[in-house]
C-alpha cells in the first residue's frame, strides 16, 4: 500500500513503514531524490521483507545524495524511470 505525502519546498524523499501490527512509522536515514525513486524503494522492500504491512513516501527538508554517491538511491531512481522504449515488454526473475 501507498501513502504519499506531498510538499511544495522538498528538498528530499524518505520511505517509511509499518511492520505487523504495529501503529508507529519507522524509516532509515536513505534519502532519494524523487518521490517515485523513493516509492520503488519501497516497493522493492515490502516485496522483499514479509512483516512490511504498509509503507508511505514522505517529504523531507534533508539533501539527497548526488547520482554515484549510494548505489542503493541511484537504483530505485533508475528502477523509477523504467520501462525505457527499448526494454523488452516482459521480465523473467531468477
Amino acid at each position: 500500500m501507498t501513502t504519499t505525502k506531498q510538499a511544495t519546498d522538498t528538498t528530499g524523499w524518505r520511505v517509511e513503514v509499518q511492520t505487523g501490527g504495529d501503529s508507529s512509522w519507522s524509516g532509515n536515514a536513505l534519502t532519494f531524490r524523487t518521490s517515485e525513486g523513493a516509492g520503488a524503494y519501497a516497493a522493492d522492500l515490502a516485496a522483499r521483507w514479509t512483516a512490511v504491512s504498509d509503507w508511505r513516501v514522505i517529504a523531507v527538508d534533508d539533501e539527497p545524495p548526488a547520482p554515484g554517491e549510494n548505489t542503493t538511491v541511484d537504483w530505485a531512481e533508475q528502477k523509477a524511470t523504467r520501462p525505457d522504449p527499448d526494454a523488452p515488454a516482459w521480465r523473467v526473475k531468477l
